[in-house]
């Protein structure tokens, strides 16, 4: 549970840090979400991001 709940809210913050400091929509922060969740985080890998 725990283990859940910290997930969540680092996905939470990072969600709205991207979305709250980025200007210019979904073309913007999709290249940002990229490097956060499949460079750094490693939690999806790149073919599910592009499904995405």
């Amino acid at each position: 549970m725990e283990k859940n709940l910290k997930f969540y809210w680092t996905l939470f913050k990072i969600t709205f840090a991207l979305s709250a400091f980025t200007i210019g929509g979904g073309y913007v922060i999709v290249p940002l979400m990229r490097k956060r969740f499949v460079e750094e985080l490693k939690w999806i890998d790149e073919e599910e991001m592009l499904n995405l």
